[in-house]
């Protein structure tokens, strides 16, 4: 299994501004699964990023945890070997995930 495959990108989300959420999700390779874990009970959100992208699960957190916490949660979920912690205003460079799987071959 190849690192890409073996990844979870987690990101953290409290009613944040679909257009930079999308930008976040967009950059991201489409291999690479994607934990966005909300801090609130909205569950509309929830349906309407897992039908937009199938690539993604969401979370709802039905409250705010906070980032901290809800990051935790998300890593408390995740199914594969690695986490990776994401701001939902964070656009990736093309090439960054083949960057850092080189950067982390042994």
């Amino acid at each position: 299994m190849t690192f890409l495959n073996n990844l979870t990108v987690v990101i953290v989300t409290f009613r944040t501004n679909k257009e930079i959420l999308y930008n976040c999700i967009d950059s991201i390779d489409s291999k690479i699964k994607i934990l966005v874990v909300e801090n609130s009970n909205d569950n509309d959100f929830k349906v309407e990023l897992e039908k937009k992208y199938s690539n993604i699960v969401v979370l709802l957190a039905k409250k705010n945890l906070g980032y901290g916490a809800g990051n935790n949660l998300g890593f408390k979920n995740l199914k594969t070997r690695y986490g990776l912690v994401s701001n939902p205003d964070v656009v990736y460079q093309k090439d960054f995930f083949n960057k850092l799987e080189n950067y982390l071959k042994p």
